[in-house]
């Protein structure tokens, strides 16, 4: 069976009627396999998206690669837009974050989107990609957003601006009035399904909770919210699943020797930026990392794994608590809360089977009886 290609499998989801020309300005080697990506955006020019949003990325013709791939955006909305303000701290660099008290402050650089891409040798665009990086620098390629995994959720919109929304990547689809405020948002990511929960983490931390989506249209179903939403989050939960880092990049000891029992923040995707995020206290909750593929801790029972901290790397007193198993969905539903469960939301991102597995069970009936219209889900391929 072939394979669908991102155009065929998202041909449902909402597009914005937009092309817009990027050019790659920067490329960060995360891993052997991830490449970050920044792309600015020509001058005058500004996207509009929400946190959870996706682009088709169309290469220039002479590639021959006419099929557009899709990457999740991982920056937050403000860093796309001319001359709005956006909360700066003394480290500019997204990739190295530091836990200085950020301020607002009008963009200095280009307005810009991120994205972060698996090799893929399948996909011919993420193939691409990854070419020497010298031969990418400067290449000018098109977007168009997409998508309705986003935050604010529909179901937390005004009633107005929610029924302008589709939802078929909610658990349910009607909607009801909001509350000003949301008690707990709890992000579930498995590998690379994190890209879209930083951006969301992202947004909450610049805006103190405040989240604006204003002007969001698409070509085929209508996006639109005309308003300024604001959305006070009381408490964010992220849970993480990865392979071991050290099993492509293994960490040298002191010695000389394989160290076995570190990994460094900056060893997995994002995870500098999440420690950022909580150790400067500007967002309350907490991060939880689960690390498979080491071993016999791989396949460690949930309650007799292996605890340790991740070893921080950027800087500050924040600890990473690492457990070596798999996430389950106690793990979710403890993180939720029975007493909150009414009041919270669930995004969860990651491959099809862990993200229907881990919605089917936050939302039956018979067991934790979430709302599906608090469970947000999107599957990565």
């Amino acid at each position: 069976m072939t394979k669908q290609s991102h155009t065929e499998r998202t041909a449902h989801e909402p597009r914005d009627a937009t092309l817009h020309t990027v050019t790659i300005s920067k490329i960060t080697q995360v891993s052997p396999t991830i490449r970050l990506f920044r792309f600015d955006l020509a001058e005058n020019d500004s996207i509009t998206f929400l946190p959870g949003q996706w682009v088709d990325l169309h290469l220039p013709p002479e590639t021959n690669i006419t099929k557009a791939g899709g990457f999740t955006i991982t920056s937050s909305p403000n860093l796309a837009l001319s001359n709005q303000p956006y909360l700066a701290t003394q480290d500019q660099d997204p990739n190295h974050p530091t836990t200085a008290t950020p301020t607002a402050t009008t963009a200095p650089t280009t307005p810009y989107i991120e994205l972060a891409i698996q090799s893929s040798p399948q996909n011919p665009t993420a193939a691409y990609l990854f070419s020497p990086a010298s031969t990418l620098l400067h290449t000018p390629v098109q977007v168009r957003v997409g998508g309705r995994f986003v935050f604010p959720p529909p179901s937390l919109l005004p009633l107005r601006a929610a029924t302008s929304i589709s939802t078929s990547n909610s658990a349910a689809s009607a909607h009801h009035s909001p509350p000003s405020h949301l008690r707990k948002l709890v992000l579930v990511a498995g590998g690379m399904g994190i890209n879209p929960l930083i951006s969301i983490l992202s947004s909450i931390n610049e805006q103190q909770g405040v989240q604006q989506a204003k002007d969001v249209r698409a070509d085929k179903h209508r996006v639109e919210v005309e308003v300024e939403v604001e959305v006070e989050v009381e408490e964010v939960r992220v849970l993480y699943s990865v392979k071991d880092p050290r099993l492509s990049t293994p960490a040298p000891s002191p010695q000389g020797e394989e160290n076995p029992g570190v990994i460094n923040t900056g060893d997995v995707l994002f995870l500098d930026r999440i420690a950022a995020v909580f150790g400067s206290g500007r967002v309350k909750g907490g991060v939880r990392l689960f690390v498979t593929g080491s071993g016999e801790d791989a396949t460690a029972s949930a309650t007799g794994s292996q605890k340790g901290e991740v070893e921080l790397t950027a800087g500050g007193n924040y600890k990473i608590p690492l457990l070596r198993r798999r996430m389950t969905v106690q793990d979710v539903e403890e993180a939720v809360g029975e007493e909150d469960k009414e009041d919270a939301v669930v995004y969860v991102c990651g491959v099809p089977t862990m993200t229907d597995e881990f919605v089917e069970a936050l939302v039956a009936r018979d067991g934790f009886g979430m709302d599906p219209e608090r469970v947000s889900f999107e599957k990565w391929w």
